[in-house]
């Protein structure tokens, strides 16, 4: 499970029981994630607020019957019908005005403190999306083919999968093939078996100077990119690999 998962559960789990095998593994992920426990101990928080505004909700209106009704037998028995009458009416209409009140009060605290969660929340995966992920790093001699990896994990069979591999204009596709080798752009279509998949290529840069490769894959509910910068000194060239994978918002 990763953290996307974890969070969709953790949005479920507010309205829904879940279940024991969603559960375990919610257990399971955010002893290994500090980022999850937080938010999983937020989303308690707010289920403790919503649970105790129900609990109110129900003590007040109990409360509010059985005053209602010593009222109306102590005022039977010194006045007039009428008397009792009006004195139910007032009793019941401030009894209804200050339930609303209170009502009207526990829900605005409730609902702030929904949007306040929702807010974090959002940040929290915004934040993570722009930030990149450094991989790895190594170096090559310069001069020599060099051989980038793509790495991709998925937890189950994805039939169809879509990559694009863009290089800058100083990079080029190592290969006999002239056609190739004058490529700046390559898509690849195929499908991943579960656990990781590895898509290996070959470049070659004589320049001097920083330049890099992007590509995009799209699979599942992701878009999985990799941004692979080369930097090219006098001797030597350096490799570091970053990644960012985005979820795919659903329509509606």
């Amino acid at each position: 499970m990763n953290c996307f998962e974890f969070e969709q559960l953790l949005k479920k789990s507010i309205n829904e029981k879940l279940s024991k095998e969603e559960t375990k593994q919610i257990f399971i992920h955010k002893q290994h994630c500090k980022k999850c426990e937080e938010n999983f101990q937020k989303i308690e928080k707010l289920k403790k607020a919503i649970n105790n505004y129900k609990q109110n909700k129900s003590d007040l209106s109990a409360n509010f019957h059985k005053n209602l009704i010593d009222v109306l037998k102590k005022e039977k028995q010194k006045q007039t019908l009428k008397m009792v009458l009006v004195a139910s009416i007032l009793f019941f209409v401030s009894g209804i005005l200050f339930f609303n009140l209170k009502q009207t009060t526990n829900l605005k605290k409730t609902i702030n403190v929904v949007k306040l969660v929702k807010q974090k929340h959002k940040k929290t995966i915004q934040k993570r999306l722009i930030q990149k992920k450094l991989l790895t790093q190594s170096f090559v001699k310069k001069g020599k083919p060099i051989t980038i990896k793509l790495d991709y994990f998925t937890n189950q069979e994805i039939k169809q999968i879509k990559i694009t591999i863009k290089l800058d204009k100083r990079i080029s596709f190592y290969s006999f093939s002239k056609q190739v080798s004058k490529k700046k752009t390559i898509e690849w279509q195929g499908s991943l078996h579960k656990g990781k998949n590895s898509f290996p290529f070959i470049v070659q840069l004589r320049d001097k100077g920083i330049f890099k490769i992007e590509t995009i894959a799209k699979y599942g509910a992701f878009i999985h990119k990799h941004k692979i910068i080369l930097n090219s000194t006098q001797k030597n060239i350096k490799i570091t690999y970053y990644e960012t994978i985005i979820p795919i918002k659903k329509n509606g």
